[in-house]
């Protein structure tokens, strides 16, 4: 996907003669439905105001269920996530490669939203870090343009006590998404001792329009916030000579009830049409946990899940 930008080696090139500041990084995941590879770059005229950005997706084939890359560009699910962010960045490149990784692979809860959303938000962290701006104002900056998004961060910033003190060796992260019509953010209050991660607290704030049921949207978004956590903290796909270890929950264990956080659902009123509301929190959850990780240990996570030895 290409959004107002002419060439993108022209670009990175003309960035360099210019002096602009350029911030890179390189993440990648091994998600139950795919091996995935994120890369992005940003650069900027001034750390505060970036102008430009480029990202690279490598994921199999079946990660976008054979999408035809040429033709549905802009409907595949290898870089859905990204291609369509809702940043007000002018100048924006993405494009995808799929390897023949040899391991067959299918759609994850979110689909592409899981792991384009957990590198993208991850990278607008890095973004803002480098610019030396809180992550919600940074947010806040390049969202005008998309006001129930920034709505929702809004809202979820109040309802986090963002910007307050904290118990010691307690910190937060944040995320944003608008997968499925949906329109959601959430804030992650965690600690890390000895490498190990805990969650506290997640707090998340969602538009998903007109609202039939109250009590199946909260219990959706509880349920995503849990799928998401347990793949951050524990769950994880091995293989042992081209076959996947985990053949059942006796050794691909979810989060039980004593691991789980305090999980508060706010739904913002809405008269607009109905948005698609179980995988709304997947996404969001991922980056929230890994962004507080950083908060708390100046560490970036490059690989889910967290393992204790990355962060000691």
């Amino acid at each position: 996907m290409i959004r107002n930008l002419p060439g993108v080696d022209l670009l990175r090139g003309l960035a360099n003669l210019l002096g602009w500041e350029s911030l890179s990084v390189d993440g990648m995941t091994s998600f139950h439905d795919t091996n995935y590879v994120g890369q992005g770059e940003a650069t900027a005229a001034a750390l505060d105001k970036y102008d430009i950005v480029f990202s690279h997706v490598e994921a199999p084939d079946e990660a976008s269920h054979q999408a035809d890359w040429k033709t549905k560009v802009g409907n595949s699910t290898a870089v859905e996530g990204i291609q369509d962010m809702h940043y007000a960045i002018p100048n924006v490149a993405v494009d995808f490669t799929a390897p023949d990784t040899g391991t067959p692979v299918s759609y994850w809860r979110s689909v592409g939203y899981s792991q384009n959303t957990y590198f993208m938000e991850s990278f607008l962290d890095e973004m803002a870090a480098a610019a030396g701006k809180d992550p919600v104002e940074f947010r806040r900056g390049l969202l005008a343009g998309t006001p129930r998004l920034l709505n929702v961060l809004n809202v979820v910033a109040e309802k986090s006590d963002w910007g307050k003190p904290l118990p010691a060796g307690r910190f937060r992260g944040v995320a944003v998404v608008n997968n499925i019509g949906s329109f959601n953010a959430v804030v992650a209050e965690v600690s890390v001792n000895q490498g190990k991660v805990k969650v506290h607290r997640a707090v998340c704030a969602v538009d998903c329009g007109q609202v039939i049921n109250p009590a199946i949207v909260e219990a959706q978004i509880q349920s995503g916030i849990v799928y998401g956590l347990s793949t951050v903290t524990k769950l994880g796909i091995t293989l042992d000579k081209g076959r996947v270890v985990q053949k059942n929950f006796n050794n691909y264990d979810p989060l039980r009830i004593d691991e789980m956080p305090l999980v508060e659902v706010h739904i913002i009123p809405s008269t607009a049409n109905p948005g698609g509301i179980g995988e709304a929190s997947t996404p969001t959850i991922i980056p929230a946990v890994v962004n507080a990780v950083y908060a708390a240990t100046k560490k970036r996570v490059r690989m889910l899940p967290i393992k204790a030895a990355d962060l000691v």
